[in-house]
């Protein structure tokens, strides 16, 4: 069998690879190109619920040509449903078509909130497509902007690779930052498209880190196996967790000025590292907890 199936997991079911992603059904077989033209005049032709383009994702070029000109046309659309089915195959497609109108949609400043969330959205999948909402949390709600006040994106959604792929530019990661930190600092746009920036300039952290002092993080324990990440700096951070030689360990992506509580399975030592680096190291003392 063929690696071109992806599978999802949600906690901890893997589950097979003719389940939906985002409202679509992922295929066992790519798409003809017969197939492919059909797909892409759907989209082209108005049909917002992804009926006939279904398969475009797979379509390599030509799939990515249709669904980076329905992004930029799509600047803008508040009808989160449509944007929603949208999202759904620009997020399983590797295309430097739709990297260029993603940066281009989330810098537009005439673009509607939801549609540059969107954008920001795409811009992150096309370096990690398992970086997205976790399913827990709405998505249309996520694009109308309703999941501002915390990052709602989450790690390792899907294991397996694009629908299809094709090469990014070189400095795609470069362009990507620099694209997304004009998002954060724009001024004129809603808080929930700067919010989203942000939480998209944490999820790419490790890759293109925003670096910040190391005595700007602080782990603290609370009482049986919690403990708390404290993040003093302006910038989101991402943090990965362990417990040595345990097997037990997790990655955290705090927000500026703010916190984060974990639960660990093990009741070991716990050790925090910031781009790869360990920051402090924590005792479990065993306290019990009050509440």
């Amino acid at each position: 069998m063929s690696d071109y199936p992806r599978r999802l997991v949600t906690a901890g079911v893997l589950l097979a690879c003719t389940q939906t992603l985002q409202g679509q059904t992922i295929p066992g077989e790519p798409p003809s190109p017969s197939e492919c033209q059909a797909a892409a005049e759907a989209l082209r032709g108005g049909s917002r619920d992804g009926t006939g383009w279904e398969a475009l994702a797979a379509c390599g070029t030509v799939g990515g040509a249709a669904l980076a000109q329905a992004l930029q046309s799509a600047r803008r659309e508040s009808d989160a449903p449509y944007l929603e089915v949208l999202y759904g195959s620009l997020s399983v497609i590797r295309d430097p078509q739709v990297f260029r109108a993603a940066l281009t949609v989330m810098q537009d400043k005439e673009a509607t909130s939801a549609a540059r969330i969107v954008a920001l959205l795409t811009g992150l999948a096309q370096h990690d497509m398992a970086l997205r909402p976790g399913l827990s949390v709405p998505l249309r709600s996520v694009i109308s902007g309703g999941q501002s006040k915390r990052c709602p994106i989450a790690l390792g959604m899907i294991v397996g690779d694009y629908r299809s792929k094709t090469a990014l530019p070189t400095d795609y990661l470069a362009q990507l930052s620099t694209a997304v930190a004009a998002a954060s600092d724009d001024i004129g746009a809603q808080e929930s498209v700067r919010a989203m920036a942000r939480c998209v300039q944490g999820m790419l952290a490790s890759a293109a880190p925003i670096r910040v002092l190391r005595t700007s993080i602080q782990l603290v324990y609370s009482c049986g196996n919690r403990f708390r990440v404290i993040n003093e700096s302006k910038e989101w951070i991402k943090v990965t967790w362990r417990i040595e030689e345990s097997g037990d360990k997790g990655d955290l992506v705090v927000e500026p000025k703010g916190h984060l509580e974990f639960t660990t399975r093990k009741s070991g030592e716990v050790t925090l590292l910031y781009g790869g680096a360990v920051v402090a190291t924590k005792k479990n003392e065993q306290r019990k907890c009050t509440e």
